[in-house]
């Protein structure tokens, strides 16, 4: 799976981290720092070498990517969200905080639901117990002929499958 090759760079991120910063110890000298770039994004380089970008998002809230996954949740501040990406490249048991882009996140409904570069698809249980999946133009293929899965596991396949 992309998404798990996309987990293992970042895990290797980690351990070159890790590792630069054992040297830096040593008197190696090399460079670590966050610079802001023309957008106004927060951009880790250490080496020469981009490690993670934190961005701020349309509701005033900041996110993160690292290695080109998308940090869960979000902070109030650009340099909490700093931090945040910190803790998770120094600290490599906590990159499961990590998600790829695009991927299934739960719902407090109970539902799933991913961003796409066309918008949010959701995958929602119906009263009868069965699955759907729905975009802001109505339920998936079609709002007048949608597909009814038994399993969000199925409902989610589906949606990947029609993009």
């Amino acid at each position: 799976m992309a998404g798990d090759d996309a987990l293992l760079a970042v895990l290797a991120t980690a351990e070159r981290l890790n590792r630069n910063e054992a040297n830096d110890d040593e008197g190696n000298g090399m460079s670590d720092e966050w610079i802001t770039n023309p957008k106004g994004n927060r951009v880790w380089v250490q080496g020469g070498s981009h490690v993670a970008t934190v961005f701020s998002k349309n509701d005033g809230g900041w996110g993160a990517v690292i290695g080109g996954l998308l940090l869960a949740g979000q902070a109030k501040s650009a340099e909490d969200m700093m931090a945040r990406v910190e803790d998770v490249l120094l600290q490599p048991d906590k990159a499961r905080y990590v998600l790829p882009k695009g991927a299934w996140q739960r719902t407090k409904a109970g539902g799933y639901f991913k961003k796409t570069n066309g918008g949010i698809i959701s995958v929602k249980q119906a009263k009868s117990g069965s699955w759907y999946a729905t975009s802001q133009h109505g339920m998936l293929p079609s709002p007048e002929k949608p597909k009814w899965c038994k399993s969000a596991e199925e409902a989610m396949q589906f949606a990947d499958s029609i993009g």
